[in-house]
This record gives structure tokens, sequence and C-alpha cells, in this order.
């Protein structure tokens, strides 16, 4: 539906399985599960006839608490709810829709009910449709709620003591070991595992004989030494919901950082560094140091106390305050991760703003090296995917609005929805003159046939017409944010995190934007857009190579230059440099070439070794365009070397 509400009256199935219920599932009782709670409804489906012959959607929040109505799925039936496309809900028991009495009561007794939407809870015996006003005044309804309510918030409390009774006895009852350790056979007990506990205290051993972080991580790649994810991964083979953006096999200074302040190396459990905000929330907040359960001499010692103290007492480990800036970050992208190692690129805040990945420093020698995206290229590039998008829409809405204004029966289901949306108001009229004495039991009882008869009727006609008419409905909202979005001309960082899931860089190849479609039709829907770097037609070379500092510099970059050259197997036609400004007289020579036909590639480290003027620079990028010269920097080719540049003259800030 994209963008567009298409009237169906689907039967939506709402499926939940909590974390609490997930544990339950390891051992015994599987009647929570997914598949069991499907089973369930399908068949209490199939055997009503009303229900049968609705088209069903499924929408299921797997690990969701109960006690929160901010789950994913969740939001995404309340939305269609909203839009009229589904009219029926059905769940296994009150306790899957949700456990917080006031939010489900207002469900029940007025929103639903008010938007005309028949709710059915199979273990529970209720269907809306028996009861004219809603579950207001049922009794076990509301026990029901608070009942679960209750039950939600008693179990987390025993939980949590139960936890903090464990560990003040010193048993370890975490769902993993940390680094260094494996869980004993025996209950609550670990053990070292010597694989990692080695690692562990060569990095002790390396701290104390003055090696920077850095060095640590670069000697522990060149070993292949275990990380610990990969020491996760080898212990718990059979799990299998491991976050990709964990999926990492590299060591870096962070990783150092977390292994020598953690004080359970020396043999204590330490409990409670962290607590959940409030029942059924995901978020976790610090607690003070006072607060957290500390037990000497409970696991097997990796690192003795002296060491341990004797490394973290170190100047250069103690931690650093930083100052937060008192300005905002030029910073626009955060999801931004390098193609070839999946690791965050690091932003650099230069005159020509990048993002560059740094992996290589770790001793990772892959094609991370200078792989590296500058800020104006993806400012462009997620913009044009947005429009490219948005364009898309706007044109499958135009075609929408043009067939349903042919369409006779189009119209006249328009009108009948009219008439039948305003029913369940008229109900909730007739509710309140009942309360307060305006009509008496029997005059409701009549009138609200009269609105259940007509509402019957016209669904009964509306079902007929979408036989042989599939309607839409285009909002002025969409329209309008899409012409908003397609006159644009810049994006930023608000904007670029509401569209953008995930952008991909791979040096002198391509750039893969993941964007969501959210925010254009209201379905998660995602579409990664590739953009790559056009291929390079011919080999003759001329390299180009320029610095401001020190001779020697100038004789390094050009090594590299030829280095780079030969490794792609071009012929070097031509060279030239220029030392300082030297008002970029050598240059001249590489236009010269250029425009005699003589080159194919123009090699350059950097290109501002061009010019550091924008207008300079472009008038040499067309130049080179028009003679069919390819230019390439060996540290990144930005896309403005190939795209057009207007886009970057019309993106502002840039």
């Amino acid at each position: 539906m994209l963008g567009i509400t298409i009237h169906q009256d689907l039967l939506a199935y709402y499926l939940r399985l909590s974390v609490e219920d997930r544990d339950k599932l390891k051992s015994t009782d599987e009647s929570d599960s997914i598949a069991n709670q499907r089973a369930l409804l399908q068949n209490y489906v199939e055997q009503h006839p009303d229900l049968k012959v609705l088209q069903s959607v499924e929408f299921i929040d797997d690990g969701e608490s109960g006690m929160v109505y901010e789950r994913s799925a969740f939001q995404r039936l309340m939305e269609e709810v909203k839009k009229g496309t589904i009219k029926t809900i059905i769940v296994k028991d009150y306790s899957r829709f949700g456990r917080g009495y006031i939010d489900a009561s207002d469900y029940l007794e007025q929103i639903f009910p008010f938007l005309g939407v028949r709710f059915i809870s199979v273990n529970d015996g209720y269907d809306s449709h028996r009861y004219k006003y809603g579950s207001a005044g049922m009794i076990d309804v509301g026990f029901k709620q608070i009942m679960h309510q209750y039950y939600s918030v008693t179990l987390s409390q025993k939980v949590l003591c139960a936890h903090n009774q464990l560990a003040e006895k010193g048993k370890f009852h975490a769902s993993y070991a940390p680094y260094g350790y494996v869980k004993s056979s025996e209950k609550y007990k670990l053990e070292i595992d010597e694989e990692s506990a080695e690692i562990v205290r060569y990095i002790f051993r390396s701290v104390l004989e003055g090696k920077s972080n850095k060095q640590i991580a670069q000697v522990l790649n060149e070993m292949g030494a275990i990380t610990p994810l990969q020491s996760l991964r080898k212990h718990h083979k059979t799990v299998k919901n491991w976050r990709e953006k964990a999926s990492r096999y590299i060591w870096n200074s962070n990783m150092i950082t977390n292994i020598i302040r953690d004080e359970r190396y020396t043999g204590k459990y330490i409990y409670g560094k962290t607590r959940v905000a409030q029942i059924g929330s995901k978020k976790q907040i610090a607690t003070p140091k006072e607060e957290w359960i500390v037990i000497p001499n409970v696991f097997p010692v990796i690192i003795p106390q002296e060491m341990f103290d004797a490394v973290n007492s170190r100047p250069d480990r103690q931690k650093k305050q930083t100052a937060k800036p008192n300005k905002e970050s030029p910073r626009l992208f955060s999801n931004i991760v390098c193609g070839y190692c999946g690791m965050s690129l690091t932003f650099y805040d230069v005159k020509n703003p990048y993002y560059i990945c740094n992996e290589y420093k770790n001793g990772v020698t892959t094609e991370c090296k200078c792989n590296r995206a500058y800020q104006s290229d993806l400012v462009v590039l997620t913009l044009m995917a947005i429009k490219e998008e948005a364009r898309k829409l706007q044109e499958q809405i135009q075609v929408a609005k043009k067939a349903a204004r042919k369409n006779s029966r189009a119209n006249k289901i328009r009108s009948l929805r009219l008439k039948l949306n305003s029913i369940p108001a008229k109900k909730e009229k007739l509710f309140k003159q009942l309360l307060s004495g305006e009509i008496t039991k029997e005059q409701n009882e009549v009138l609200y046939s009269k609105l259940a008869e007509a509402e019957k009727a016209l669904n009964e006609e509306i079902t007929a017409l979408q036989s042989t008419s599939e309607v839409v409905n285009v909002e002025t909202e969409t329209q309008a944010f899409l012409e908003s979005l397609l006159n644009r001309t810049s994006l930023d960082r608000k904007t670029i995190q509401r569209f953008v899931k995930k952008i991909r860089v791979y040096m002198n190849d391509r750039v893969e934007i993941t964007i969501t479609l959210k925010p254009l039709n209201g379905q998660e829907q995602l579409v990664t857009k590739t953009y790559t770097i056009p291929s390079i037609e011919g080999n003759r070379v001329w390299i180009y190579y320029r610095t401001w500092y020190r001779e020697e510099k100038l004789k390094e970059q050009r090594k590299m230059l030829f280095q780079y050259a030969d490794d792609n197997n071009w012929d070097v036609v031509g060279e030239c440099g220029d030392f300082h400004s030297d008002a970029k007289k050598q240059f001249r020579k590489v236009v010269s070439a250029a425009e005699n036909g003589e080159m194919d590639i123009l090699l350059v480290e950097n290109l501002n070794w061009i010019s550091q003027n924008r207008t300079e620079l472009y008038q040499a990028i067309e130049n080179m365009r028009k003679n069919n010269v390819s230019i390439v920097v060996t540290t990144g080719t930005p896309y403005y070397t190939f795209l057009d540049l207007n886009l970057y003259d019309e993106v502002k800030g840039l």
C-alpha cells in the first residue's frame, strides 16, 4: 500500500511472544508459541463463516513485552486500523494484546467501538459483536486485565529479586560467560577458557610493557586471536539471533579498553551495573557504583588483583573527560559502514568532510585501507535516492487517481464508506443518550438495530462493488509531502535519520544506500539504491603529484602513484608535479595532454592537489570530461568527478 489506502476490511491476526514466553518454551509449555497461537486462531476462524470469508493478515511481535504498546507490529496494526483497512482483530487471549489494564481498556471500551472494529479474544470467549457497548461493564474483562498487569509486574519483581539473591550468594546466572570464561557443568559456576584467558593475560602484560591499545590490537589481529564475538559463537553454536552489527572478528582499541577495565578477571562477581528504566522497557540505565553487588573470590582468577590495579592505575589508562562541543557537529550521517569489514566509518571534519575506515590501523590488511566517502557525495546521492522513490510513488498515485476518476463504481464506494464511517459515532451518541436517560433501553435497542442493519447493508453493497473495482483513497497530506520532498535542495541530520537505514561504502567501486519508505507510504519497506563509479575506458594514465610540505613528500607521493598505476596494469604516458603553490604551472601540461588526446586517465592522490578553489576545481573536472579523461583518486574518487556538477551547486551547505 504505497501511500494509498486500499479498502478491503481485512481480518488481522495479532500474535505476540514475550521474552518470558521464550524462556518458558525452553522448558515444557509451548502453548504460547507463535505457531500454536496461529493454529488456534486459524481453527477459530474456520469455524465461523463470517470470519472465514475475510482476507487475513498477520502482525507478529516476537520478544516484545505486553506492558508497553510501542511494539513495532502493534503500531503497524494500529496504523491500518486508523486507515480503515482492518475491521476485525483476533488474538489468543487478552494478555497477548497487552497486560496494561488502563491502556487495554481504552482500546476495548472506547477506541475499537468508536472505529467500528470487531475484537475477538479466543480463550477468553470474548467477541465484541456480542456486546453493543464494547467491553464496558464487563467485570470479568476488567478483572482479567488487572490480573494480567499484576502478573507482569509481580513476575518482573520476582525475577529481579531471584537474580539479586543468586548474585549475593555468588552464583553466576547470566546467559553468557564473560570473555575468558565458559559456563561450568556445575550450575551457577564458571570455568576458565584457556584459549581466550591467555589472550586476556597477554593484553594485561602488554599494557604493563607500555604498549598502546592500537599496538596490542594489531598484534592480536596478526595472530588471528579469537575475539569476544568469535568466542561466544564457538561456545553457543545454537544461538542464531546475534546482532549483525556486532558480527565482527577484528580487534580494536575499544575492545582492549573494555577488557582491562573488567574487574571480574580478578575473581569478583559484579552484578547490578544497570537496570531497566521501567517494567516492560528495554532501555537500560546505569546504577550508582555503591549500589552494585560485588562478591570477591567467586570466579577462578585470570588476572591477579595486583596486576589489575597496576594496569588501571597507569596515567595513560585513566578515563579522559572529554568536553562536549558547544556547536552542533557537522557530521550528518551516522549509519555508515565499511562495505568490506562492516565497521563504522570515522568522520573527519576538514574542508571537504569525509568518512573513512581506519580498521587497517588495527592490523587488518584488506580493502578497508583508505576506504572513504565524501559527505558532499553522500548528501547528493541520498537526496537522489529519496527523490527517485518519491517520484515513483507520485506516479503511482497519479495512476490510481486517474483510474478512480474514470470508475463510477469507485466514486460510489467512496460515498458508501462516508456513510459507513459515520455509524460508530451514531452508536456512541446512542450509548451516551442511554446513560443520561434521554432514551429508554427499549428505544435504544430499536435505534441500535436500525444502525446495525444499515451498517450491514452498506458493507454488503461495498463488498459487491469491490468485486469488480478496487478503490484507492489518496490523502492530500501524502501528495503535499511528496511535492515538498521533490523540491528539496538540501538534507539535514533529522531528515537523513528519518530516511536512511544504512550506507555501505566500497572505495572506487560503489556506494549502497538503504532507505526506508515508511516516511513516504507508512510501510517499513526498505529499498537499497546502488550508485557505482563508472568503469574506466583505456589504460593510458598521466600522473600528477603536488605537495605543500617537504620535497621528500613529493617523491613519496610520486612513488605511491606509480605503484598504484602498476597495480592496475596502466601504462604511464606522462607525469608532472608542482611543489608548494607554484601557481600549478605543471598542471598546464596535464590540460594540454588531455586536449591532445594523449591520455585516458588522470591519477592523483587528492583532488585538493589540483585546486582547493571550488570554481577552479570544477573547471578542471569539466575540462577532463570534455576530453573523455577519467579522474582516479587513490584516496577515494569523489562522485562529483563524473556526476552533474549542478547537483552539487544546487545542494545548499556543501
